[in-house]
C-alpha cells in the first residue's frame, strides 16, 4: 500500500485548443512546482505537459493540435 501524499489523490487536467489560454495557465500554475514533462509537442500531435504545482497538486495540460 502506498503512503498518502497530500495532493496526489487527484490529477487536474486542462484540455482544449485555445493555446494562449492554456499556455498562460501552465506558466502560472507551474511556477515553483516540479515539471515531470515540459509543455512541448508530443508524438500524437498535441502539446502536452505534466507537473506538480507548488502546493503538491498534480496537473496535466493538453493543447489540441489544429485539425486540417
Amino acid at each position: 500500500m502506498h503512503a498518502y501524499t497530500r495532493g496526489t489523490n487527484v490529477t487536474l487536467f486542462l484540455m482544449g485548443d485555445d493555446e494562449a489560454v492554456l499556455r498562460s495557465a501552465y506558466e502560472t500554475l507551474s511556477v515553483g512546482g516540479t515539471i515531470q514533462m515540459p509543455l512541448e509537442k508530443q508524438m500524437w500531435g498535441d502539446v502536452y505537459s505534466a507537473f506538480t504545482d507548488r502546493f503538491g497538486i498534480e496537473w496535466q495540460v493538453n493543447i489540441s493540435a489544429a485539425e486540417g
